[in-house]
């Protein structure tokens, strides 16, 4: 992991919250390993958020929420 920031966003209610970014690898199979944005909510209750570059750029993304799985497709 590289050194991390701290950023401020602002929520679909207006509310401002503090997000700590970090940029590290993510391994999606032994071939496609990519440098990613990774953001952590400073509050309780917000899931982790991972970066849209590069990941929507290198994948389809398909949520079955029903099953919990997140697919990852190469494009």
């Amino acid at each position: 992991m590289s050194a991390q920031r701290i950023i401020e966003l602002e929520g679909a209610g207006g509310r401002t919250i503090s997000i700590t970014i970090i940029k590290t690898k993510v391994k999606f199979s032994e071939s496609l390993i990519y440098d990613v944005e990774v953001g952590w909510a400073l509050i309780d209750g917000v899931p982790i958020l991972l970066g849209r570059h590069p990941v929507f750029d290198k994948f389809n993304i398909t949520f079955k929420e029903r099953e919990g799985k997140i697919i990852f497709e190469p494009v």
